[in-house]
């Protein structure tokens, strides 16, 4: 690395100030992590010198902030972080947008190297808490897009979206080439995310072991619930209820996931992996998203990868009904898994009337029974 190049990691006062509540060697850790993410967005994003070593002052304001190493922020300190911007240090929104997105590609990166995830748990017993993702973000606001809400993978969609994507597999078969592998893949993540409504932050921080039996279905397999962590590092394990999803992760898993893995790193635990042989980074599976939407011609709605779990919480709860869907999808309230959903007026118009027919068929029946029971009396 050139002399001029070499990043200030803004690190020597905050590091006295973490000492107080942490030893040096976890002190060592964070800034070999700080010094190894600026050499990667140095050397392999070319992101420009003064760009990276603000991103790098943003982490280690969080970490002096909360007074905890990245390992160890929860969504609390997150929550506090972002109140702080806002009411003390009254920042504009773009600005607390441009933190925010400093301190999650940061954790991306650092969460997905094998090598501090190991070293992690095995010095600190400690895990990196994946608690940011798209709904943790302020957006960025459009001339039409606060009266335009967030659309949702509606049956016909998603049916053409996966029309499509089988389609550019089987011709891709025909004369295989690299680009069929990441078909392959993009058909397991997106799929899974559909039938799951996982967010893309949980979707792509799960590895393979990452799965359970359902002890009451034994026909899951081993893929009859996921084991994952939601919003404030809560556990979660829903069911897994569509039947597809089992026989496609064990082709993914068997099949097109060791196309992925590297001689170089061959225990990578991760379940969707990059051409580099790491966890999926989510830029990759927004530019992956909007790949398939183009060959499906959905680019001009408003679709999103946020879009499939809106789809999952509106078929679910025409079937199922709010409460169950709500444990499904991890919500706390009922009302939030209420604003997921999308659910037609002629499937609420189709219910209600189904409601009355069965009342008259009831009462129909009521009065019959009540006529036979009279002529019994009364022969």
């Amino acid at each position: 690395m050139k002399k001029n190049n070499v990043i200030k990691l803004h690190g020597d006062s905050a590091e006295r100030n973490l000492q107080i509540y942490q030893d040096p060697e976890r002190a060592g850790l964070f800034k070999e992590m700080r010094e190894a993410y600026s050499n990667y967005r140095l050397a392999s994003k070319h992101d420009a010198k003064k760009t990276v070593e603000n991103d790098i002052r943003l982490v280690m304001q969080l970490a002096e902030f909360s007074g905890k190493y990245p390992w160890e922020w929860k969504m609390e300190d997150w929550d506090n972080w972002n109140c702080h911007l806002f009411f003390e240090r009254q920042i504009s929104k773009a600005t607390q947008r441009k933190n925010q997105g400093s301190i999650r590609n940061f954790m991306r990166y650092a969460s997905s190297r094998e090598v501090y995830v190991r070293e992690v748990k095995n010095k600190f017993d400690a895990e990196f808490d994946q608690f940011i993702d798209d709904e943790e973000i302020l957006h960025h606001l459009f001339d039409k897009e606060e009266n335009e809400p967030r659309l949702a993978f509606t049956p016909e969609l998603v049916d053409k979206f996966f029309g499509a994507l089988t389609d550019q597999i089987k011709i891709e078969s025909a004369a295989p080439t690299r680009k069929l592998k990441n078909l392959q893949r993009d058909l397991a993540l997106f799929y899974l995310i559909k039938a799951t409504g996982l967010r893309i932050g949980s979707t792509i921080a799960l590895n393979v072991d990452s799965f359970a039996p359902n002890p009451e279905i034994a026909e899951m397999g081993k893929f009859g619930m996921l084991c994952t962590m939601g919003k404030g590092s809560k556990k979660l394990t829903p069911l897994i209820d569509d039947i597809k999803v089992p026989p496609l992760l064990k082709w993914y898993i068997e099949e097109i996931r060791p196309k992925y893995l590297k001689t170089s790193n061959p225990d990578e635990r991760a379940l969707f992996l990059s051409e580099r042989g790491t966890r999926l980074s989510y830029g990759s599976c927004w530019h992956r998203l909007q790949l398939r939407l183009s060959d499906a011609d959905l680019t001009l709605l408003n679709l999103c990868i946020h879009s499939f779990r809106h789809g999952k919480a509106t078929e679910s709860g025409m079937t199922k009904g709010v409460e169950t869907t709500r444990r499904q999808l991890g919500h706390t309230y009922a009302s939030t898994t209420q604003g997921y959903m999308a659910i037609p007026d002629e499937f609420c118009c189709k219910q209600i009337n189904k409601g009355l027919k069965n009342q008259i068929s009831r009462a129909l029946e009521h009065q019959k029974t009540t006529e036979q029971e009279g002529e019994l009396e009364n022969p």
